[in-house]
């Protein structure tokens, strides 16, 4: 494989985002409802995540499946490790299930893909708290952040099919 997909590898690729951003979206209408993501969602969510092994090594060509594999593994782990340690620096700012869900993402978008996601949905996090802070003035302010992270992903996935 040379890493440019073909056509009906491609068209796999993007109906298989395409879904995967549809989850989320519901997961993050979920968040912004009850102000938590349900373990029972994301234990149904993690075999879809697991399929996206095959279609991400098939439709965008790794020279090697041992580096894709580190690859989708050190995803996990940054997906996961940062929420964690944001989430114990703020004493319980961030949820698990927000940990868990960003821990299945890191093995679809790998390590690169997971830190460009919480790169944008952090700032996107502060950047809409301090507004709505200015104009309801309200000390202390509850975010749901899985709406922030679909917002990241959309943008990531984006960016990896053009």
């Amino acid at each position: 494989m040379t890493g440019i997909p073909t056509v009906n590898n491609g068209i796999w690729g993007a109906a298989y985002y395409l879904l995967l951003l549809l989850i989320v979206a519901a997961l993050a209408v979920h968040d912004v409802q009850y102000r938590r993501v349900p373990d029972l969602a994301l234990a149904y969510f993690a075999p879809y995540v697991c399929l996206s092994l095959p279609v991400n090594y098939f439709t965008f060509g790794f020279q090697s499946f041992g580096i894709f594999l580190g690859d989708v593994l050190l995803g996990a782990f940054l997906g996961g490790i940062t929420l964690l340690a944001a989430a114990l620096a703020t004493k319980g700012g961030i949820g698990g299930g927000d940990i868990k869900l960003t821990f299945l993402l890191g093995i679809v978008y790998g390590h690169c893909g997971i830190l460009l996601i919480l790169f944008i949905a952090a700032p996107s996090a502060l950047l809409f708290g301090l507004i709505k802070r200015l104009f309801c003035g309200e000390k202390t302010i509850r975010l749901a952040f899985v709406p922030f992270i679909l917002f990241g992903c959309v943008l990531t996935t984006l960016l990896k099919f053009m």
